[in-house]
């Protein structure tokens, strides 16, 4: 059984980049090991490479899933908890 670590609330914009262009997000909740955005009118292909871009720093994902708008991200490498409180 893999254990969850639990997710900070947040309410910070990012830019999710892909072959099929740049397209602003909102992340809703965030934890060292992936992220849950809002996608607006993001085109997200669960097959392409992915960076979620914010603040000046990028952060490969993969997209896990894609639902109502939402998509759920999973990190490539786990952040550092100072990167977590980045994103709060």
């Amino acid at each position: 059984m893999q254990h969850r670590i639990r997710r900070a609330k947040s309410e910070r914009r990012a830019v999710l980049c892909s072959v099929l262009g740049e397209f602003p997000v909102q992340i809703i909740d965030v934890n060292a090991r992936g992220a849950k955005v809002k996608l607006g009118q993001a085109m997200v292909d669960e097959a392409e490479e992915h960076v979620l871009a914010m603040a000046g720093e990028t952060y490969p994902v993969d997209v896990v899933w894609v639902e109502a708008g939402e998509a759920g991200l999973r990190f490539q490498k786990s952040l550092a908890p100072d990167m977590v409180a980045r994103m709060r």
